[in-house]
């Protein structure tokens, strides 16, 4: 798997699948910048994942914060906003 960024001064972007579970994508999307930034993520060549848990890490909270199950309603496709100096894991079920 591999994960780009299209700034990679602002941010960093991780990707892998679970190696006991091929319906499984694990993301770690990570803002350096002191302001929120909009993420696009698409996933190309991929099983159509129909929902992501999401779990957030910021400068304000010293352990990661879940933010509850969303819905991909595009198929490999999703758009998010990290917040300030941020870690964002998502993990992507079919």
């Amino acid at each position: 798997i591999r994960a780009t960024a299209d700034n990679t001064v602002d941010s960093s972007v991780y990707a892998s699948l679970d190696s006991t579970d091929r319906n499984r994508m694990i993301i770690v999307a990570i803002n350096k910048t002191n302001y929120p930034l909009s993420a696009s993520i698409n996933i190309l060549h991929a099983l159509e994942f129909n929902s992501f848990d999401a779990f957030e890490l910021t400068d304000k909270t010293p352990h990661p914060q879940p933010l509850g199950e969303f819905p991909i309603p595009d198929h490999g496709h999703l758009t998010l906003v990290l917040p300030p100096y941020s870690v964002s894991t998502l993990s992507l079920k079919k």
